[in-house]
C-alpha cells in the first residue's frame, strides 16, 4: 500500500506546473475558443465536461455536445472577461470628423474668398474632437470577449473510483 502512495507521489512530482495551470483554467462553464486539427475555423464554446483526454462543449440548449480530444488540439484560449473598443472608436472618430470638417470647408466656402489658415485648422479640429468623442462612446458601447491562450493538458493525474488515472499524450 505504501509502494503505491510513493509511486503515484513520485508521478505527480513529475507533472510540469503549467499543465496543472490549464487543467484549473479548463474547467466546466469556462468559455474557451479552440483551434484544432481538421477543423477550418476555431470552436468556441462552454466547456460541459474535462476528462483525461477530452473536452466536451455545450450544445445550445445545454446539454454535451462537440468533443474535442486534446491530442488534435493545436491552440485553446480561454476568455477572460471583454474588453471595449474605446480606442479604435475615437481613432476612427478622429479620422471621420476631420475628413468632415474638410468637406465642410470645401462645401461652403465661397469660391472668391481665403480663409485664414488658424480658423481653418481650428475648425478641422473641432469637428476631429467632436467625432473622436462620439467615436469613443460607440466605441465603449462595444464589447468584446478577451482570450488568453493557456496551454492544452498534455499529463493529467484524474481521480477514477477506485484510485487514479494518468494519461500522458506527447506532440512530436
Amino acid at each position: 500500500m505504501n509502494s503505491r502512495w510513493f509511486a503515484l507521489l513520485s508521478l505527480a512530482s513529475l507533472l510540469p506546473a503549467s499543465g496543472l495551470v490549464a487543467q484549473e483554467a479548463i474547467q466546466p462553464g469556462a468559455r474557451v475558443r479552440v483551434t484544432a486539427a481538421g477543423v477550418l475555423r476555431p470552436v468556441t464554446g462552454t466547456i460541459f465536461s474535462v476528462d483525461s483526454a477530452s473536452i466536451t462543449l455545450r450544445d445550445a440548449e445545454g446539454r454535451a455536445g462537440q468533443v474535442i480530444r486534446f491530442e488534435s488540439v493545436q491552440m485553446m484560449e480561454v476568455a477572460r472577461g471583454s474588453r471595449s473598443h474605446a480606442g479604435t472608436g475615437a481613432l476612427i472618430g478622429t479620422l471621420v470628423g476631420g475628413a468632415f470638417g474638410v468637406y465642410l470647408l470645401i462645401g461652403l466656402s465661397d469660391p472668391g474668398t481665403t480663409a485664414r489658415t488658424r480658423d481653418v485648422a481650428l475648425f478641422i479640429a473641432v469637428t476631429s474632437a467632436a467625432g473622436a468623442a462620439l467615436g469613443g462612446i460607440v466605441g465603449l458601447a462595444i464589447r468584446s470577449p478577451r482570450w488568453e491562450e493557456t496551454s492544452v493538458p498534455r499529463v493529467s493525474l484524474m481521480p477514477q473510483p477506485g484510485g487514479f488515472v494518468l494519461s500522458m499524450s506527447l506532440k512530436l
